[in-house]
């Protein structure tokens, strides 16, 4: 299976034995700040969390995901080794969209910081596996709790973890307790050559 094929992959627990070298750190920190945007902006800031505590205290606030009996669950996802918040963020005076109205200037920017993310973690996603970590994407967070956690001042766009996998376990096993994340069937992307 290629790199790519593999990090397609979500990991529900981790080896927290494991501690993330420096050097690949770096890496994913250069990802971070280093992965282009629309005209070069910072729509996001990125909080990096190691500390156990506070992933701890994130997990608690990710009920989100249904299991097959309708109970909710936290998500595994964020008691990765290190997880990644993305935090909106907006330049005081971006002169690139001085001519749009309030509403469009919303749209733009919210679907270039959301664009801005996606290529920054995806750059993460794929250093973690060429190194041997495992990824996991998170969206299911009560914004408020996370934002006072993090002491953000604006929305969190996105959690990523990152970290070991436990491979005394299956990759949907839960991190905590005994439960099975149903797998998901590969996605399937309509290509068009022309």
């Amino acid at each position: 299976m290629s790199v790519i094929s593999e990090s397609n992959s979500t990991q529900r627990n981790w080896n927290l034995d494991k501690k993330i070298p420096l050097n690949v750190y770096e890496e994913i920190y250069e990802a971070l700040i280093g992965a282009p945007s629309k005209q070069n902006l910072p729509y996001y800031k990125v909080h990096i969390i190691q500390n156990r505590d506070l992933l701890e205290k994130i997990h608690a606030n990710t009920m989100g995901y249904f299991d097959e009996q309708g109970i909710i669950r936290p998500n595994d996802q964020v008691l990765a080794n290190m997880v990644i918040a993305f935090e909106a963020y907006e330049q005081d005076n971006i002169k690139f969209y001085a001519d749009m109205d309030e509403e469009q200037y919303n749209y733009v920017v919210k679907r270039d910081q959301q664009m801005a993310v996606g290529i920054a973690s995806g750059y993460v996603n794929l250093i973690a596996h060429q190194n041997g970590l495992k990824t996991g994407y998170c969206a299911c967070y009560q914004d408020g709790h996370l934002k006072t956690l993090l002491n953000a001042d604006n929305d969190i766009i996105s959690l990523l973890g990152v970290g070991y996998p436990d491979t005394s376990k299956d990759k949907n096993d839960s991190h905590i307790g005994d439960y099975k994340y149903l797998p998901q069937p590969p996605k399937r992307i309509k290509v068009v050559h022309k």
